[in-house]
């Protein structure tokens, strides 16, 4: 497995360095994000049993750069992901993938999507406080649910005999919205406060239960990953501390868990292992 997450780290620099490149040329900010940002503060790099890398920009960046991305990258090799550039994206943030690798989860098996390793780009949106972050949360999940249910490989790795049942009633809402058109409506939700005067933010997607003032996002500078420099917030203390708490403190042996994939071939493109549906086909 060490070998396989060294040689995913590569990936994902080639892939934190495009967006590098791309937002340095553009004049877009973005940020390491979760325990991007963390692994760069505390190991200067990936954290050891970490596999990906997560970017973060306001949402101004980040709409820039969705613009702008496409005319930059070599879209033989890398693909951007996102519902308003694709026929189907597989969460509604935004994702760059390397078209040449195979990272495939057991419940994307059956969707008809790009498998290549990637890295994340989440939106940053302002919310005027926790309660109302919450209440965002809420509906967020409730349209995921109703996405959820329209993939079978995903479904059947729900463990609740319950959850799987109601899902197909729920289906047919989700076949007649769309999936993409429901990745829109949730992508929507956390940009309800955008035009107002809210202070706060939820910093990116994945940590919806921790707000932190959004003027933290209006200052950058560089920090040390990997012996590069890639861009970060200037109080990365703050955002760590109230993310991690005591974030330079590592956490005990049992919690050091890599979350790899179900199937990984880094050498090999997804495409190869596509059935004649377009259906990825290796399983474990």
């Amino acid at each position: 497995m060490d070998d396989t997450l060294q040689k995913i780290h590569l990936v994902c620099l080639d892939l934190i360095e495009q967006i590098d490149k791309i937002c340095r040329e553009e004049g877009i900010e973005y940020t390491l994000s979760s325990g991007s940002l963390l692994g760069a503060v505390r190991h200067k790099g990936f954290i050891p049993w970490d596999d990906d890398i997560d970017v973060a920009m306001t949402r101004d960046n980040y709409n820039k750069f969705l613009k702008v991305a496409g005319s930059h990258l070599d879209n033989d090799k890398y693909y951007l992901e996102h519902y308003s550039l694709c026929d189907y994206a597989s969460v509604e943030f935004a994702k760059l993938r390397n078209n040449y690798t195979t990272f495939v989860n057991i419940e994307n098996t059956s969707r008809k999507m790009n498998h290549g390793i990637s890295i994340d780009v989440f939106p940053v949106d302002k919310v005027p406080d926790l309660k109302s972050a919450a209440k965002l949360s809420r509906a967020y999940r409730i349209l995921y649910t109703i996405s959820a249910s329209t993939i079978p490989s995903l479904v059947k790795t729900v463990r609740s005999p319950l959850k799987r049942f109601l899902s197909y009633f729920i289906k047919p809402i989700g076949l007649i919205w769309g999936y993409n058109n429901i990745m829109a409506k949730e992508d929507k939700i956390y940009q309800r406060y955008n035009d107002t005067d809210a202070r706060y933010t939820t910093a990116d997607i994945i940590k919806k239960n921790k707000i932190m003032p959004y003027e933290w996002f209006e200052e950058y500078t560089d920090v040390e990953f990997e012996g590069r420099k890639f861009r970060s917030i200037v109080n990365y203390d703050g955002y760590l501390s109230t993310v991690y708490g005591d974030y330079m403190t590592l956490p005990p042996e049992d919690k050091r868990v890599t979350h790899l994939a179900d199937f990984i071939d880094v050498d090999k493109s997804y495409k190869e292992y596509l059935d004649e549906k377009g259906v990825i086909r290796c399983k474990r």
